[in-house]
């Protein structure tokens, strides 16, 4: 690659126009997000648990700190699949629920759909979240070649079954009442096909494994690629394998020692996937992407009070990394940047 362009998470069309036209060949791209992911809960920000894969994704690359995703799922994921803020997409005001008779507009391309125009191949796994209700708003009708992973918002990390209703806080909030008790079911899928055999595999360590399996069919002189690969972690549920919960038997809280299996559970995702792409000669090639993609703050108002598996969880962590050499690292502080690019993608 002969230049770097930073591709911040409310990138243009044109600057991604330009990140493919200055490189003799097109870069890969792998954009990873961990879910509900706070500020204070990795290493290198005091965290009392491991993170070593993304310390030292951070250590080696670029940090924007001023950058911000929304408080909840659907609207930060409506950003990065449509470049468009949440007031032009409907989802100023709360997520996607699965038996809401809504997605994200199909007059909007999606990032995947540009990506394909400029003859990259397009593969989501893990998490979708951008409506479900008719198959014109699943990820495979969004501009993805293949997809593996779920179509709602949240499930259990084992059995992949979920009924529509959040976690009720001290004496009810809007969110929780917008759910439908009722409506339950089983949401893992191959493609458009059910998986009913992964009863009791980890979400994490199975997205990570169909992600390697994916990067271990790539070689060099394929056509580009890119790889959402959209973890269900750490959102709620809290659960985790025991083996990852063990090391951290000093720490007090119960709930915050199964997230710190969770964390660790995600960081040795990560590592797998960078592993992956040096093992196959694709990482000199590739644009690694890490970010959060929602914050709990504002939404449940604890600026002060914070439930105790939490510490303060605001905003934004996105490392990137452009290969050998080529690394850039975003990082969020405490000032703000909001951008509102009213032609999105298209």
């Amino acid at each position: 690659m002969t230049a770097a362009v930073v591709l911040t998470f409310a990138a243009t069309l044109l600057q991604l126009q330009s990140l493919l036209a200055v490189s003799e060949k097109q870069p890969n791209i792998v954009f990873i997000i961990a879910d509900d992911y706070g500020y204070k809960d990795i290493g290198y920000h005091g965290a009392e648990f491991a993170t070593p894969t993304l310390d030292k994704l951070a250590a080696g690359g670029l940090k924007l700190e001023n950058y911000y995703v929304q408080p909840i799922c659907s609207p930060t994921r409506s950003q990065l699949m449509t470049g468009r803020y949440q007031i032009h997409t409907g989802l100023q005001h709360d997520i996607i629920w699965p038996s809401q008779p809504y997605g994200v507009s199909l007059e909007y391309p999606t990032l995947a759909n540009v990506l394909k125009e400029h003859g990259y191949s397009t593969h989501a796994i893990g998490k979708w979240h951008l409506g479900l209700y008719k198959r014109e708003y699943t990820p495979l009708h969004r501009g993805f070649d293949t997809f593996y992973g779920y179509w709602e918002g949240g499930e259990d990390y084992y059995t992949y079954y979920n009924c529509d209703w959040s976690h009720k806080a001290e004496g009810g909030d809007r969110s929780s009442r917008l759910g439908n008790e009722n409506f339950c079911g089983y949401d893992l899928r191959d493609m458009e096909r059910q998986v009913t055999d992964k009863n009791g595999t980890y979400s994490t360590l199975l997205y990570t494994h169909k992600a390697v399996d994916l990067l271990k069919g790539k070689t060099a002189a394929d056509k580009p690629f890119f790889l959402y690969l959209a973890y269900q972690a750490v959102h709620s549920p809290m659960e985790a394998p025991e083996s990852y919960i063990k090391p951290y038997e000093h720490i007090q809280n119960k709930y915050r020692r199964i997230y710190a299996g969770m964390v660790s559970a995600l960081d040795e995702g990560v590592k797998n996937v960078t592993d992956t792409l040096k093992q196959t000669g694709l990482w000199n090639n590739t644009l690694l992407v890490f970010t959060t993609g929602i914050t709990r703050v504002s939404l449940h108002r604890l600026y002060l009070k914070l439930h105790p598996t939490a510490k303060l969880r605001l905003g934004l962590e996105l490392r990137i990394s452009l290969g050998q050499g080529l690394w850039m690292r975003l990082k969020i502080g405490l000032g703000m940047r909001s951008w509102d690019w009213d032609r999105g993608w298209g």
